[in-house]
């Protein structure tokens, strides 16, 4: 009689036991799924008034982090990724990006931000290009034109060699030039071309720019015949 009731109370206890194993599967299924989406999903975080907001994201994911008054944001995120990081009056805005991404740092009055992208975003390229590539270097024995396009900022220096191969001393050409905010600059200016009192039948351009310590230098040619 004894054993028969202590089998009864023992399949009582099964599907409750069932029921337990179940839901600590999912539980643990959840928090792995959590996990690994974070690496490529967005990663946010909101604080108030007093108070830090730090998002960390992995490659391919983007982070955000935004703060209230007197607190701090700092966003950090991966390669190919994106970090932005938003903090008010008093605070500081921090935001570091990996290789291939972008950083933005905001922050409001009385406070500092700080916005750091690594990788292909420092790199610095100039190209010959009025409205075009096909119309960068225009030339004629009275009138030269010459346009870049490059970094907004980097300072730029041209030089030009006619016919003989000797530099043109033209003003317009000495010194240093600086880009606009769109990246364009450009240099118009009457040749001074060694072509032994003959038309202008070949130039060599080259454009040297250079910004924050990284520099580019863009080459063209042309003869005529």
């Amino acid at each position: 009689m004894y054993a028969t009731r202590l089998s009864r109370r023992l399949l009582h206890l099964i599907p409750i036991c069932i029921l337990a194993l179940l839901m600590a599967a999912c539980s643990s299924a959840t928090y792995s799924s959590s996990s690994d989406a974070h690496t490529s999903a967005t990663t946010g975080q909101n604080t108030g008034t007093g108070a830090s907001a730090d998002a960390s994201s992995g490659t391919g994911a983007s982070a955000e982090a935004n703060a209230g008054p007197g607190s701090s944001a700092d966003a950090d995120a991966g390669p190919g990724a994106s970090a932005d990081a938003s903090a008010g009056t008093g605070a500081s805005a921090e935001a570091n990006a990996g290789p291939g991404a972008s950083a933005d740092a905001n922050a409001g009055p009385g406070a500092s931000a700080d916005a750091n992208a690594g990788g292909n975003s420092t790199m610095l390229s100039v190209k010959f290009a009025c409205s075009s590539t096909k119309d960068g270097i225009q030339v004629s024995d009275t009138q030269a034109k010459v346009c870049v396009k490059t970094s907004p900022g980097a300072n730029l220096r041209l030089e030009m060699r006619f016919c003989e191969g000797s530099l043109d001393p033209s003003r317009a050409l000495q010194g240093t030039v600086k880009a606009d905010a769109n990246g364009f600059y450009q240099w118009i200016w009457k040749p001074q071309a060694d072509c032994n009192g003959q038309s202008i039948w070949s130039y060599k351009a080259t454009v040297r720019a250079e910004l924050n310590g990284h520099k580019a230098t863009a080459e063209a040619a042309k003869a005529n015949p």
